[in-house]
């Protein structure tokens, strides 16, 4: 089995749909997308391991199309707050596409709702990503839909902070970067005045 690292990955968007986004930092490989499925919770790792010989190169061509064209939407959407109807008939069509049921399960204490999902066609992940995206959309504040304000990272995230002035993809990697480079910058200006 090949190792599955969640930590390769900016899970950061508070949103499925907004995760597999910023995953646009790696090439659509059977590798990649199963390693992010995976860390994200969509597919168990054994899924993963039995499915992926399994996808198809047009599978894969499909879910990096649709992944660039969400990205296209999300820009639109923080750049003037809506989507053109292409875009939402190309939602329409992953979510028609089917390969998933839901599950109700008792649990010590009370019920979870579990998805399954059809891995042997990879682009029956696009579902959940779809479904994600649709909920945002739907059920979101838009305002709080955000893009890293460090001018070099592509990152996007939902804000869910309790006052909602997240500025940052994490504070670990950009947040420390601004913060450092204020700092710097301030200590050089005390030295030349």
């Amino acid at each position: 089995m090949y190792e599955i690292k969640a930590d390769r990955f900016y899970l950061i968007g508070n949103n499925l749909a907004l995760d597999f986004v910023n995953s646009i930092m790696f090439d659509a490989t059977a590798e990649n997308l199963a390693a992010w499925a995976v860390a994200v919770g969509l597919i168990s790792e054994g899924d993963a391991e039995q499915s992926r010989p399994k996808w198809r190169p047009d599978q894969l061509e499909r879910i990096s199309t649709f992944r660039q064209r969400l990205r296209g939407m999300v820009e639109s959407l923080l750049e003037n707050g809506g989507i053109s109807e292409p875009d939402i008939d190309a939602v329409n069509r992953i979510l028609r596409q089917g390969g998933r049921f839901v599950e109700l399960q008792r649990t010590a204490d009370s019920f979870v709702k579990r998805v399954e999902i059809d891995a042997t066609d990879a682009a029956n992940l696009l579902v959940p990503i779809a479904e994600s995206f649709v909920d945002l959309l739907c059920y979101g504040n838009l305002d709080y839909l955000r893009q890293c304000e460090n001018p070099d990272c592509i990152l996007y995230f939902y804000d869910t902070t309790k006052n909602h002035r997240r500025r940052w993809c994490s504070m670990a990697a950009c947040g420390n970067r601004a913060k450092a480079s204020k700092f710097y910058k301030r200590k050089k200006e005390r030295v030349v005045a």
